[in-house]
């Protein structure tokens, strides 16, 4: 909460650490945080990005998204529930 409060932060990414291709050199996982003072280039692309379509459309971007994917009825977990999750399967 303390970082939430700060005015200066505008970013803060919560992960989890495992793995030497992380840079990891503690055996087990662990939790880490980083904040920032600025947005990442890409997030604040997306935030853009999404924004424009949403007054374009007068609807979100991940909407539409959803509606195709639930028009072509691929991929579902748990094709019956209210909320829905993405998940790419490679």
């Amino acid at each position: 909460m303390a970082l939430a409060a700060n005015k200066d932060i505008r970013y803060i990414q919560i992960f989890e650490n495992k793995g030497e291709i992380m840079g990891c050199s503690n055996p087990h996982p662990h939790g880490q945080i980083w904040a920032s003072s600025s947005i990442p280039v890409e997030l604040s692309k997306e935030t853009l990005q999404q924004q424009t379509y949403y007054e374009q459309h007068g609807r979100s971007l991940l909407s539409a998204y959803l509606d195709i994917e639930l028009q072509q009825q691929e991929d579902y977990l748990f094709p019956k529930c209210q909320q829905q999750l993405f998940c790419q399967l490679n």
